[in-house]
């Protein structure tokens, strides 16, 4: 099991060159590492604010229906 987690994490599947150098940058350098990273912040989407009551600068989670969809086309034609 030590070999798994000491797999550097550049060789894991779906790490890319540029996603490995950031988790570098966070110091995981190995599998064991990224076990050990603490998420920043935590949302609960699982309420929801009124419209109303939202505030600029502060994460919350809405709920609404899609009234109409279109395509619109710009100065271009281009769609």
């Amino acid at each position: 099991m030590s070999e798994e987690l000491s797999t550097p994490i550049r060789l894991v599947k779906h790490i890319g060159p540029v996603r490995a150098a950031r988790l570098e940058r966070l110091g995981v350098r190995t599998v064991r590492d990224a076990l050990w990273l603490a998420p920043r912040r935590y949302e609960d989407r699982r309420t929801f604010q009124p419209l109303g009551r939202l505030r600029l600068g502060v994460f919350a989670s809405v709920r609404g229906w899609v009234k109409a969809i279109g395509v619109g086309r710009t100065r271009r034609g281009i769609p």
